[in-house]
C-alpha cells in the first residue's frame, strides 16, 4: 500500500487550486466497486480543504 501499487486503495489528488465537483463524481464508480484483494476499498482525498462546495451547472 505504501508503494502505491495497492489495488484496493485510491488517490484522489490536484495540481489546481480546488477539487471539483466533478473529480470528486469521476470517483464514485471506482469507489463503489468491491474490493479485489483486501477487506475494504479505500479512497484518499488529498488536500481535502480544496474539495469546492460550489454545486455544478449542468449544460
Amino acid at each position: 500500500m505504501l508503494g502505491g501499487t495497492h489495488a484496493d486503495v485510491s488517490t484522489l489528488s490536484t495540481e489546481g487550486v480546488v477539487i471539483t465537483a466533478q473529480q470528486a463524481r469521476d470517483m464514485l464508480p471506482l469507489a463503489a466497486r468491491r474490493p479485489s484483494v483486501g477487506r475494504w476499498r479505500v479512497v484518499i482525498v488529498e488536500d481535502a480543504d480544496r474539495l469546492n462546495d460550489t454545486p455544478a451547472t449542468r449544460c
